[in-house]
């Protein structure tokens, strides 16, 4: 396989911003099939990947990614031309993981790599930059897709730290917008099967749109007063704001300890004065200390969140950004008294088309 451009990080598009999912008014939309399918996969190191044959996975690109949320998108979007591996293991904190050097195998056997970048995985870009092999692209999602007058920066990821929040994903129509860069990249190395991933990408598209009207419904059913977000990790920076959930603050500093007693007694505080429902927890980032402060005043303590841990096991239905996104909504919805029904039935599997039925299509 011919590879382009080497190491570049691909800028920002401001017809995303304006329209996260250009594709949506392409030709053939309606024609598309939405086949739900799951890519079997499998376990290769501490890395989740896509499982061929020998005689396949030749024939397919060959990505790496990062977290599990930026897997499936590539994933959606690639369908099964490619084989994906992503190399921060499940329920591992993506904000410390420390890739082993057997690692660089894959790096130098890869065709594209990903990672979503705003500093979030630092360790593994040095080692991609330091082994990145001629003509292979490595794209930074995070810069590609928002520009640094749009990062956020809150409790857990100071200003003054330097790192903006980097969870984009967090909100379905920025993933949408790292769809359509992982679309660009796919059909500029594989120019022949660009409208396959123009059709895979559609679909995953159209799908977010249903998930970002079925999540607005759900949250409009919680009462205005109780529609705040209190988090152990801020995850949910770029979330809760276009849902209308006013984020008060989150519990872990931004080394990622546990707070001081001083920190809890101001954080007791602000959640007695803004009368908050629930406090959620993590399950990559287990604490006492949001028991303890639940306890106190009193709220619901929900330590279910996820962020890039997608639930069930890889290969399960559930085992996908969508799957993730709706377990995450409910979860928030029911506990701060909102009805979470618009959610049932959502279909969270895979979106993307057989190679041979768009082919044949």
């Amino acid at each position: 396989m011919q590879s382009i451009a080497c190491a570049t990080l691909w800028p920002y598009d401001a017809s995303v911003k304006n329209n996260p999912f250009p594709l949506l008014g392409s030709p053939g939309l309606a024609g598309l099939l939405l086949l739900s399918a799951s890519l079997l996969l499998g376990t290769l190191g501490n890395a989740c990947t896509t499982q061929t044959s020998s005689e396949e996975s030749n024939s397919k690109i060959r990505v790496i990614t990062t977290v599990s949320p930026i897997r499936n998108i590539v994933e959606n979007v690639g369908g099964d031309r490619v084989s994906v591996t992503a190399v921060v293991p499940e329920g591992t904190n993506s904000h410390t993981f420390e890739p082993a050097p057997s690692l660089v195998r894959e790096i130098v056997r890869a065709d594209l790599i990903f990672a979503n970048g705003l500093n979030l995985e630092l360790p593994l870009i040095e080692l991609v930059e330091a082994n990145l092999q001629d003509g292979v692209e490595f794209i930074l999602l995070g810069e590609a897709t928002i520009t640094p007058d749009e990062y956020v920066y809150d409790f857990s990821f100071p200003k003054d730290g330097g790192d903006p929040n980097p969870h984009l994903w967090t909100d379905p129509m920025l993933a949408g917008a790292y769809a359509e860069h992982v679309r660009e990249a796919l059909s500029r190395l594989d120019p022949d099967r660009a409208a396959y991933y123009e059709a895979n990408t559609i679909a995953f598209l159209a799908r977010l749109e249903q998930l970002d009207a079925a999540i607005r419904t759900a949250v409009a059913t919680v009462p205005q007063a109780q529609r705040v977000l209190l988090t152990y990790h801020d995850s949910f920076p770029y979330f809760g704001p276009r849902y209308g959930l006013t984020i008060i603050g989150a519990i872990q500093p931004s080394d990622f300890s546990e707070p001081s007693p001083r920190e809890v007694a101001d954080l007791i505080e602000q959640i007695r004065r803004a009368k908050v429902p629930a406090i959620f927890g993590s399950e990559v980032f287990p604490s006492e200390v949001l028991k303890t402060i639940a306890d106190e005043v009193g709220a619901v303590q929900v330590a279910t969140l996820r962020d890039d841990d997608l639930p069930g096991d890889t290969g399960d239905i559930e085992n996908t950004y969508l799957g993730m996104m709706v377990e995450n909504v409910r979860t928030i919805v029911e506990s701060l008294g909102g009805d979470a029904s618009a959610l049932d039935g959502f279909d969270i599997s895979f979106s993307w088309i057989p190679f041979k039925e768009h082919t044949d299509g």
